[in-house]
């Protein structure tokens, strides 16, 4: 077995989906669509605080309405906190392109489900170890469209971000002797922003099926929409994608819709920041590389 991040996803309201205007055809040249633009996505990735590039193949297995994902411990001349720290940074990219591809045509098809970090191993179709474990008990739970961290995950999660602020704040005295406090104050102040893009919503209150609510970090979907008129488009098509009207599916669509607002917000807010050229090459210049974002 390996240790690396692990996850699934199902698609709501796929039970019977074959029955919409879409028709079958449609829906499975959609599928085939998402596993190709998966397969050509695939490639290399840079950590958000150094000059470290890797090389990544997530990957990615579609079993009916269930998608597997599988992201090996990343190698690189870096600690074990950071290649951890990397491989949930690719699990996570992957995931929300995956279900964004899901909602971006019709039919609009939203998805659940959770991400672990832990062993396990996949050979071909068949998932074996303690991380498949996990998320199988957990992928389910959430009453919406929502792929959510486990505490394995988070506390990935958490560790990378101390990480991020560890090593800003090691490069201070650099920035400092090399372009002066007030440039090197506004790098750090501009970092700090940098390093909390807001790719997940933290402690957001998961709505679970039995009622109860789980605080946990949960995947922006918006993320990677940088204009306000694309999230709206996106989150239309959200409510497009809930379009029978039992209790229990107007439930999912009131707590995926009241969710994606809030990561609206959240996503708006980070973006309104300025940032100018002068200060993404000061950035360059003592990172190696601006950040991503």
């Amino acid at each position: 077995m390996h240790e690396g991040a692990f996850a699934l996803i199902d698609c709501l309201g796929w039970k019977g989906i074959w029955r919409d205007d879409a028709g079958p055809e449609k829906i499975l040249r959609k599928v085939a669509a998402i596993r190709q633009r998966i397969a050509e996505q695939s490639g290399e990735y840079s950590g958000h605080l150094s000059k470290i590039r890797v090389q990544a193949s997530p990957e990615v297995v579609f079993v009916s309405d269930t998608v597997v994902l599988s992201v090996p411990l990343i190698k690189a001349e870096a600690s074990l906190e950071e290649c951890r720290g990397l491989t949930l940074e690719v699990a996570m990219k992957t995931l929300i392109d995956l279900i964004d591809l899901y909602v971006d045509e019709t039919p609009y098809v939203s998805m659940r489900g959770s991400l672990t970090y832990g062993e396990h191993l996949i050979q071909e179709n068949t998932f074996l170890g303690p991380a498949i474990d996990e998320v199988a008990a957990t992928y389910e739970l959430a009453n919406g469209a929502f792929v959510w961290l486990d505490s394995a995950a988070s506390s990935i999660l958490a560790d990378l971000r101390q990480l991020k602020k560890t090593k800003a704040v090691e490069m201070m005295p650099k920035a400092v002797a090399d372009l002066g406090q007030p440039m090197a104050d506004r790098i750090m102040g501009a970092f700090e922003r940098f390093s909390a893009y807001p790719v997940v919503i933290d402690d957001y209150p998961l709505p679970l099926k039995d009622g109860n609510r789980l605080h946990c970090p949960v995947l922006n979907p918006l993320a990677i929409h940088r204009e306000a008129d694309q999230r709206e488009k996106t989150v239309a098509r959200y409510e497009a994608s809930f379009n029978r009207t039992t209790v229990d599916v107007l439930l999912k669509k009131q707590n995926t819709i009241e969710f994606l607002r809030k990561a609206d917000d959240v996503t708006a807010e980070y973006l309104s920041g300025p940032i100018d050229e002068e200060l993404l090459t000061a950035m360059g210049t003592i990172w190696g590389m601006a950040p991503r974002f």
